[in-house]
């Protein structure tokens, strides 16, 4: 991703001043191929570890996991729900499971075991 903010400046250049019409032309390339790599990076899961989902009790799994870079930043995995809530109310089947580090249980054990290190560390 550093790479295409860095080219910009010799793209732009390359495009007002030529050095030579070889130059021009690798430089336009290589800020082309750059953009392409970029978006790939933008539009693919930005995890590479295999995904576990668990079906509880007939509830769908959260999609979370499988949204890319782009959609985690602009909340657009969670567009089909919206949109399903937008249309009728929803039910207890309509929406999404927790996923497994999201349950209350998990949740209230990391916050104890956080509170307690917090703790220990205040008397050293």
């Amino acid at each position: 991703m550093l790479n295409f903010v860095f080219i910009t400046v010799p793209f732009r250049a390359a495009l007002i001043h030529p050095i030579s019409p070889l130059a021009r032309d690798l430089t336009i390339a290589e800020f082309a191929l750059i953009s392409i790599l970029c978006t790939i990076a933008v539009s693919s899961r930005w995890v590479d570890k295999p995904i576990v989902q668990e079906v509880h009790e007939g509830m769908e799994p959260s999609q979370e996991p499988l949204a890319s870079l782009f959609s985690l930043i602009t909340f657009s995995w969670v567009d089909p729900i919206v949109w399903e809530g937008y249309w009728k109310s929803l039910e207890l089947e309509d929406v999404w499971a927790l996923r497994a580090d999201d349950v209350a249980a998990v949740v209230l054990s990391t916050y104890r075991q956080t509170k307690c290190v917090a703790l220990l560390q205040l008397w050293v």
